[in-house]
């Protein structure tokens, strides 16, 4: 019920987003189209809302994608124009057509169709929508329109006037100052679903964003590598992640293991011998440079067979049976137990081992319905202390390192929740700054 009760309340919980620049900067663009359109006496009815529709949909939020969506809004505008302004001519041309007006609109029908299908033989069908769009405004003021030609051009030229107006605002970025010396600690799953979901293509582009600009950012991940090769495949990393909660480190750019935290020889023969004693099977997860190679001990049973061998595509796992392992290279013992067994048989484990020795972590199995994943790991063995030995480590060479540690607060839910993550992450490694002087370090200000 106390669980059930924290879901309903993350369901209603919203978020208030900041204004961000994309707001800021629609709102100039608007502005400056109605002054343009005052300047130009406000002549031409359809100019100003073509020029302001246009400015809002071209004000992308980078400037890339302002470029693309006003080179697409000009070719669909002068294709729609143009098959609408003939449509115009060929309906004013037969006589007392305008008494019609079912033909009429037959004709603008056959007309969409003729827009469409141009769209696609000039090989960019992307366009077709827009045309058509403009193709419908400009011939449904038949037969009212007075001046055809006049009314399209004044059309034409509000649409390169806001493409114009938001690509030039678009250029225009708020003065930014970046907090380097700084190192943010995010969770993969404040990013993704699930471990088999890649991480959507909007919060992808704005981590790589972040990389580019310069923001230190370590990856935390409860999994091993594998799922984070899966999800994270075209992300740009710049620190090793942690992974395993916290009982490994994975280098990416290395490809490989940078730091363990093995359990207990003592503590994991113990714990093997229980196991035997109550018949339950386990998997030992052991680190070999590049490879997780994963053994399974005892007898296994159908659900674990088949979670095995979903699992085992990965070339980063290496399930293995009935062969020799290395005790010091173990650093988590993984038990599935049904749900309703799972308190019993934590006791029962921590009964042979001195409790202050071992950590364990207890999660619903992905794949089986009704199993519980209760993982072992040496004491040390926490994303806390990781985290502190790297920070230790990285701070050897970067005395001034900060560590930023950034989290939703109602876990996952859409793919708004990572890109607002990622947000937060950009506002405080790059908040917008209207100083003229960089403030120097280790002033009273700074502290």
């Amino acid at each position: 019920m106390k669980e059930k009760r924290k879901e309903k309340r993350r369901e209603r919980t919203v978020y208030i987003p900041h204004i961000g620049q994309r707001i800021l900067k629609t709102t100039v663009a608007v502005f400056l189209c109605l002054l343009v359109y005052y300047l130009l006496g406000r002549s031409g009815a359809d100019m100003p809302a073509e020029a302001l529709i246009t400015a809002i949909i071209c004000m992308q939020p980078f400037v890339r994608g302002t470029r693309v969506s006003a080179l697409n809004r000009m070719m669909g505008t002068l294709l729609g124009s143009v098959t609408g302004l003939v449509s115009l001519f060929l309906f004013y041309r037969i006589p007392h057509l305008s008494e019609h007006m079912l033909i009429v609109y037959a004709a603008m029908a056959v007309g969409v169709l003729v827009t469409l299908y141009a769209a696609v033989l000039v090989k960019h069908p992307e366009l077709s929508a827009l045309a058509a769009i403009i193709y419908i405004c400009i011939v449904i003021t038949f037969p009212d329109v007075t001046d055809p030609i006049k009314s399209t051009l004044w059309r034409v030229l509000g649409v390169f006037i806001g493409t114009a107006v938001a690509a030039l605002v678009n250029l225009f970025r708020l003065p930014r100052r970046k907090n380097e010396g700084q190192v943010f600690f995010l969770d993969i799953k404040d990013l993704v679903p699930d471990r088999f979901t890649p991480v959507s293509g909007t919060a992808l582009y704005l981590l790589n964003r972040l990389h580019t600009d310069g923001a230190q950012i370590c990856l935390v991940s409860e999994h091993a590598p594998a799922f984070m090769t899966l999800q994270m495949s075209a992300a740009k990393l710049n620190r090793p992640l942690i992974v395993m909660d916290g009982a490994a480190v994975w280098d990416a750019a290395r490809n490989e293991y940078v730091m363990t935290s093995p359990m207990s020889t003592d503590d994991l023969t113990t714990i093997l011998e229980r196991l035997e004693q109550t018949g339950l099977s386990a998997y030992l997860y052991t680190v070999h440079g590049s490879r997780t190679n994963i053994y399974h001990i005892g007898q296994m049973r159908e659900e674990e067979r088949e979670l095995r061998d979903l699992m085992r595509h990965s070339p980063y796992r290496n399930y293995l049976d009935d062969a020799a392992f290395d005790p010091a290279q173990v650093v988590c013992v993984k038990i599935l137990v049904r749900e309703e067994d799972t308190a019993r048989t934590e006791q029962q484990l921590y009964s042979t081992v001195h409790r202050g020795n071992l950590r364990s972590v207890t999660r619903k199995q992905g794949g089986v319905e009704g199993i519980d994943a209760l993982y072992l790991y040496d004491r040390d063995a926490t994303i806390g202390h990781t985290e502190e030995v790297l920070l230790k480590k990285w701070r050897e060479t970067e005395p001034d390192l900060e560590p930023v540690r950034i989290h939703l607060k109602n876990g996952y839910r859409t793919e708004h929740d990572a890109v607002h993550l990622l947000q937060m992450v950009e506002q405080r490694y790059m908040p917008v700054s209207f100083r003229l002087k960089r403030k120097k370090k280790n002033t009273e200000a700074d502290r």
